[in-house]
Order: C-alpha cells, then sequence, then structure tokens
C-alpha cells in the first residue's frame, strides 16, 4: 500500500456470551486489514464468518474484545466518524425519497430546508431525479438503495462501509448499480470497505479483495486486483485476468466452506 492507511484494524477479535448454558462465541479473531485512502476494498467469505460483526465494530456499534481500530493512524471515536449503510435500505415509509436522503444531515444538525437542498441537487447525479416526492413504496429495489447510498454519501464521511448494499436485487439491477457506484466512486473517491458475497462483484469493484475464514472470522488472504480504471462490464469480466482471480477466490471460499463444515 502506497500510502499510510486511511483505517486500519489491528488483531480485531470479538466474543460473544453463549447462549442456553453454553460457552462464549468468538466470531473474530485476529482480523488485521488497511484500507488507504481513496481505496476500494470489498470483503468476502463464507456465511457466519463475522463479516458484520467487524463492520459493526468498525462503525463504532460495539466494542471490540481486543485489538484496535486506527483512524489516519490514532485512536478515534468511531460512532459517527465512519458512514455505515447495513444491508436494509432502513428507509423511513413515511419520508419521501428526498426527506430519506436528507435525513443523515438532519440529524447532524443540518436545517431541514439546507439539507432538503444539499439533497435535491444530488438527486441527478444518483439516478433519482423526477422521484424526490415519491414514497419508498412507490419506487424499486435498486432506486431505494439509491437513496440509501445518497443518504450515506451526504453524511459527508471520507471512509464507508456498505454491507451487501445489492444483495437482495436481481441480477440485471445488480449489475446496473455496480456500476453506477463505481462512477460515483471514481467522483468522488471516498474511502470504501465493501462486504459481499459475490466474487464477481467484489473483483469487480475493488482494488484489493479480502478473503475471510469461516468462524471464527480472520483475513486469510489479501488479493491486488490488479486491472485496469475506469472498469466496464465486458472488457472487464472477459479479461482473462478477472477469470483467473475469480477461480482463485472461490477455490479458497470453498475450502473455507469445507473447513467450518
Amino acid at each position: 500500500m502506497a500510502e499510510p492507511p486511511r483505517l486500519r484494524a489491528e488483531g480485531l477479535t470479538k466474543t460473544f456470551p453463549g447462549r442456553s448454558g453454553g460457552g462464549p462465541v468468538r466470531a473474530l479473531d485476529g482480523v488485521d486489514l488497511a484500507v488507504a485512502p481513496g481505496e476500494f476494498v470489498s470483503i468476502v467469505g463464507p456465511s457466519g464468518c463475522g463479516k458484520s460483526t467487524l463492520f459493526n465494530l468498525l462503525a463504532g456499534l460495539d466494542p471490540p474484545s481486543a485489538g484496535r481500530i486506527l483512524l489516519d493512524g490514532q485512536p478515534a471515536e468511531l460512532l459517527g466518524a465512519i458512514g455505515y449503510m447495513p444491508q436494509a435500505d432502513l428507509l423511513m415509509p413515511w419520508r419521501t425519497v428526498l426527506d430519506n436522503a436528507a435525513l443523515g444531515l438532519q440529524l447532524d444538525g443540518v436545517s431541514r430546508r439546507e439539507a432538503r437542498g444539499r439533497a435535491r441537487s444530488e438527486l441527478p447525479r444518483f439516478g433519482l431525479a423526477g422521484f424526490e416526492d415519491a414514497w419508498p413504496s412507490q419506487v424499486s429495489g435498486g432506486m431505494r438503495q439509491r437513496a440509501a447510498l445518497l443518504r450515506t454519501f451526504l453524511a459527508g464521511h471520507d471512509v464507508m462501509l456498505l454491507d451487501e448494499p445489492f444483495g437482495a436485487l436481481d441480477a440485471l439491477t445488480r449489475e446496473e448499480l455496480q456500476e453506477w457506484l463505481l462512477r460515483i466512486w471514481q467522483e468522488d473517491r471516498k474511502t470504501i470497505l465493501f462486504v459481499t458475497h459475490d466474487v464477481e462483484e467484489a473483483l469487480f469493484l475493488s482494488d484489493r479483495v479480502h478473503v475471510m475464514s469461516g468462524r471464527p472470522g480472520r483475513i486469510e488472504l489479501s488479493v491486488d486486483v490488479g486491472l485496469e480504471r475506469p472498469r466496464e462490464r465486458g472488457p472487464t469480466t472477459t479479461d482473462p485476468r478477472f477469470a483467473d482471480l475469480k477461480a482463485r477466490l472461490i477455490a479458497l471460499l470453498q475450502r473455507g466452506v469445507e473447513a467450518a463444515a
């Protein structure tokens, strides 16, 4: 990594109390990772490996049992310092698309008028122009995700955690939003850590991909993608290097699933 990390995790471990008389459950065991400023890094791993637990620690929603998290090389109050979009879009059904997008700004103390104005100016870039007065129930799943991502981007955080934002979408919508997210990222150069179950999605979007083991989760391998940017689906996904990386990651994940079983 050429630049000092914007976000670093060192030896992150998380253990939860056991249930119904069982022993404690170790979800994460010594996770180390680093993300440089403006880098797009993905995490893949088998179900239950602790990816969402890791994000909860990085976002400051839960303290680690051991290890530490650094922003720009320093310990920091994480809650509110890092943008976090969980798997569900969490749009409020009684607020319009515009007011949902503006919500994060308002919670940070921005006036409703200014927050709505800033959100409105970004609607075209996020593919939401003309839908500002629609209710969440009136728009597609893809548009809901765009609105949720706009809300996260507007919060102004340089570091963003995106937890499977496209996991519930159909294949065509998912591919469309992957390409759109790349364009937005290339314009803004946010530092993004992205969780996905989809190896192809991770490779298409990312500079690097971390592979997690089965529980207790740890980083088994980090792969530099090394494919040229900007990326287009056809030229990128038909590149022999893409196919080789995909086969390598799938094989590693399969070994992780077999070990967990």
